[in-house]
């Protein structure tokens, strides 16, 4: 990003091909699988827009995504949609059950399960869990303290577990 703030282009090529994947992964979360593309492309925007804000010291991934979210919110606002319409679990729940063939018999119950789930419990549980950021991560592209965020990672998963035992699955 160093580079690329520097005025060297190639280094925007890199950084796109190394992040797009898991900016448009995450962006599903908030949209249509159509239009996570387009909000992709709107997120890199930003982040050429803002490239004079990063600061090297801090890592470049959870200052992405923070860009991500506030264009996903902008997004949901100028749609009247409401967070909790989040779409396509598939990526949590894969991290979540492992093997192939638990995902297979775990993928219902899985489901009913993140569907409790609120929004804020949902996202910090994504972006911990699928996305791999640290509670200090999650907690700038969030806005939430680091506390709240590992409160919230904690409570998600506690909820998974006790609707999953209800239900008779493994947690």
């Amino acid at each position: 990003m160093v580079r690329y703030q520097g005025g060297d282009e190639e280094a925007f090529r890199e950084i796109y091909m190394r992040t797009s994947g898991a900016i448009e992964r995450y962006l599903k979360r908030w949209s249509d699988s159509s239009r996570a593309a387009d909000l992709t492309q709107d997120v890199y925007l930003q982040i050429h827009r803002a490239r004079r804000t990063y600061r090297p010291e801090l890592p470049l991934r959870p200052w992405m995504f923070a860009i991500a979210r506030h264009v996903a919110l902008q997004y949901i606002r100028t749609r009247g949609r409401r967070i909790a319409e989040l779409q396509d679990d598939s990526a949590l729940i894969a991290a979540a059950v492992g093997s192939p063939e638990a995902a297979v018999v775990a993928r219902h119950d899985l489901t009913s399960a993140l569907s409790e789930l609120s929004p804020e419990l949902r996202e910090s549980l994504w972006l911990s869990e699928v996305e791999g950021f640290t509670s200090v991560e999650v907690a700038r592209i969030t806005g939430a303290s680091e506390g709240a965020v590992r409160v919230r990672v904690h409570r998600a998963r506690q909820k998974l577990r006790a609707v999953l035992n209800q239900s008779g699955g493994d947690a």
